[in-house]
């Protein structure tokens, strides 16, 4: 059933009653896929579970698995959780008319994200590419033109390494194993790395998994719930500021890109809104992940995943 505006001046349910309780069921069937989402990869890093390509942090971590195994364990756990939960029970159909403007939001959204690391800005527009690598990427204190570098330098396969021999100051040789020195693939979601199994797990689970459980948490439950316990009372297109500003901010502190994830946050969350749709909001980001998803096959750039 589609859902309807509600009264803008909402009384709490009595406690204890039938409607405090649907609402409390409502709520966790919208944060349960997200927080198991959260925890697996949380408590999996906490745990040092996973092969790190830090060298240094490589020495305390098991190895049991790669990030893209990782990935994909996510994706399992988190789409089981979200089929189980079906928050979409509480919300109308898609509406046709949202489609297209849903997916050419996705694509700007995409545009906006990777357009600022692109070679042709750090041609054209060098201050512009650095002021975004400075501010917008969480590493200000990094020299402009060496975050790039880094970032390519950066090694995932558990299993390589190599000798090399250098020379210290007092002219002796000196010959060290380096756990990993790979940089023509860089990212443990390269099919050259992952193989093409678990590239497709994590093409599955960014655009139709985790896509889907964010629109519900973000936009659904806590955007509404910020401004009622009742949230079910709450119009989806209501505009409260405080609400929307603050559902965009924690979107946005979620990514590295905090500042672009905040920008993409504001976009959303006016899109439903405007629409009363989340479905619409569902297409414009799964459309987001899907392009992503392309863009990084085909240019290399795996930072972005």
């Amino acid at each position: 059933m589609e859902e309807a505006p509600k009264d803008s001046k909402l009384e709490a349910a009595p406690k204890n009653s039938e409607k405090a309780r649907q609402n409390v069921i409502a709520g966790w069937r919208h944060g349960l896929p997200f927080a198991v989402w959260i925890g697996v990869m949380f408590g999996a890093r906490l745990l040092n579970l996973p092969f790190d390509p830090d060298p240094e942090r490589a020495k305390h971590a098991l190895g049991l698995f790669t990030y893209a195994h990782l990935y994909a364990a996510m994706t399992v756990l988190g789409a089981i959780t979200l089929l189980i939960c079906r928050p979409w029970r509480y919300y109308g159909p898609l509406r046709g008319k949202n489609i297209l403007p849903a997916i050419g939001l996705g694509i700007a959204v995409i545009f906006l994200w990777v357009v600022f690391e692109t070679d042709t800005m750090r041609q054209y527009l060098p201050w512009l590419a650095e002021f975004y690598e400075r501010w917008m990427t969480m590493t200000p204190s990094v020299p402009f033109g060496e975050i790039a570098a880094e970032k390519a330098a950066v090694c995932w396969l558990p299993s390589a390494h190599e000798v090399v021999t250098t020379v210290n100051e007092a002219g002796e040789e000196v010959v060290e194993e380096v756990i990993c020195m790979v940089k023509a693939h860089a990212s443990p979601y390269s099919p050259a790395v992952a193989g093409w199994p678990l590239v497709m797990m994590r093409i599955f689970g960014s655009a139709f998994v985790i896509a889907i459980i964010e629109e519900f948490f973000w936009r659904g439950w806590l955007y509404r719930f910020f401004q009622h316990l009742d949230f079910l009372d709450v119009d989806l297109g209501k505009m409260h500021v405080w609400a929307y500003l603050g559902v965009a901010v924690l979107f946005g502190m979620e990514h590295r890109e905090y500042v672009i994830g905040i920008l993409t946050g504001l976009a959303w969350g006016y899109f439903v809104i405007r629409t009363r749709d989340l479905w619409a909001a569902c297409i414009s980001h799964i459309t987001a992940n899907l392009v992503l998803a392309i863009y990084v096959l085909t240019t290399g750039n795996y930072r972005f995943w």
